[in-house]
């Protein structure tokens, strides 16, 4: 789908989602030298999930339930 939407910059991504999870997606994003940028928001926010995404590229790692006050402040500082 980003080959064919190459104008997406963000992405929200959970680490459980269908057909591929977040942190093995942040690894294909970061493989194919894709500019865009991902953020993972998901429940499952333990240390070894979180060292994971941000050592794969992710720009932050929110935990849920997501305030969505939050959320923008965090998307605002890291683009």
């Amino acid at each position: 789908m980003l080959a064919e939407e190459p104008d997406i910059g963000l992405l929200l991504l959970d680490i459980k989602m269908p057909v591929m999870d977040g942190l093995t997606l942040l690894a294909e994003l970061h493989a194919r030298e894709s500019p865009a940028r991902a953020v993972i928001v998901s429940a499952y926010g333990d240390m070894a999930n979180i060292r994971t995404a941000l050592n794969r590229g992710a720009l932050d790692f929110v935990t849920k339930p997501v305030h969505l006050n939050d959320l923008e402040v965090t998307i605002d500082e890291k683009l």
